[in-house]
């Protein structure tokens, strides 16, 4: 995370004084309403897209609750985001904020990663009258406890995005694979000089994904194969359907602020796959990083998922 550059997002916001001290200038929006607003700023937090989302939502679910307007501001390298929201007025995407906030009547909210905040955060949130600025990618409707959260999760997200972009694939795959390496091992690269024989931990997983693969007696249309890592793409494009464009494009799609707009895009078009493959499958491995990406495109498809350790 990038603290000079979040601080300096923060600043441009919060220092926003008018001819009096405690007069300030709001749009038509904020005149009549409360706000939740969710920033997607480059280069502040390096994380992937279900992290993106589930802070998305979580936000979505808590604005509901309040009856504030929910705020997505956003630049032209997140316009991955207006590839599948929803014209409608539960949600404003702007480029610019609609609002001015300041540290008198907004209250932010800044947790990346800390599970163990989230609920005394939650609870103060909710006895909150202030404006909230919410920077998180936890699923705070999951760790709260709430009961059936995957149904409202669900539910939260389609009210947000477009249901025709998100069911909407050219293929439906019987299998979707999803293989996240990045962070351990990725592209088979002892990262953390965890490994003494990096050749022989790559030839012991290739030969435990292939005999995976082989052993769904499957015909290569029938299975999609989404990972972050261009090798393990490479590798099996004859044994299963992947996304030639991140081969082709050398994508790094692995967090989304450290991405190019093409590789964004391809990502966003493996998420949808996935959703539509009849049954999800996550390979796992101890020098692999276990991603959450296929848990939520099987929530949101309503489809069945397993972990299997390789």
């Amino acid at each position: 995370m990038n603290y000079k550059k979040f601080k300096n997002h923060i600043l441009r916001h919060v220092f926003v004084l008018r001819k009096n001290l405690f007069r300030y200038r709001y749009s038509n929006i904020a005149q009549q309403n409360k706000f939740v607003i969710v920033p997607l700023a480059d280069n502040l937090l390096s994380v992937g897209l279900t992290d993106h989302l589930k802070g998305i939502v979580s936000a979505f679910y808590l604005a509901k609750l309040k009856g504030y307007k929910f705020i997505i501001e956003y630049n032209d390298n997140h316009s991955w985001i207006s590839q599948l929201k929803k014209n409608n007025e539960l949600i404003y995407f702007n480029e610019k904020s609609m609002v001015t906030w300041n540290i008198f009547n907004t209250r932010f909210l800044i947790n990346i990663n800390r599970k163990n905040k989230v609920i005394k955060e939650w609870s103060t949130l909710l006895k909150t009258k202030k404006n909230i600025f919410w920077y998180s990618n936890n699923n705070y409707i999951q760790i709260i406890g709430t009961k059936n959260w995957q149904e409202l999760w669900r539910s939260l997200f389609l009210e947000l995005f477009d249901e025709e972009i998100i069911f909407k694939s050219q293929v439906n795959y019987k299998i979707g694979i999803h293989i996240r390496t990045s962070g351990c091992f990725g592209d088979f690269i002892d990262t953390y000089n965890r490994h003494n024989n990096v050749e022989t931990s790559k030839h012991i997983l290739l030969s435990n994904i292939k005999d995976y693969i082989v052993n769904l007696n499957l015909i290569q249309k029938d299975i999609y194969l989404a990972s972050d890592s261009k090798f393990i793409l490479n590798e099996f494009s004859e044994l299963v359907t992947v996304n030639c464009k991140i081969i082709e494009n050398n994508s790094d799609i692995s967090h989304l602020n450290k991405s190019s707009q093409d590789d964004r895009l391809n990502l966003i078009y493996d998420f949808i796959t996935l959703i539509n493959c009849e049954k999800i499958i996550s390979l796992y491995s101890d020098q692999f990083y276990k991603g959450v990406l296929p848990l939520y495109c099987s929530i949101i498809g309503e489809k069945d998922y397993t972990i299997e350790n390789i």
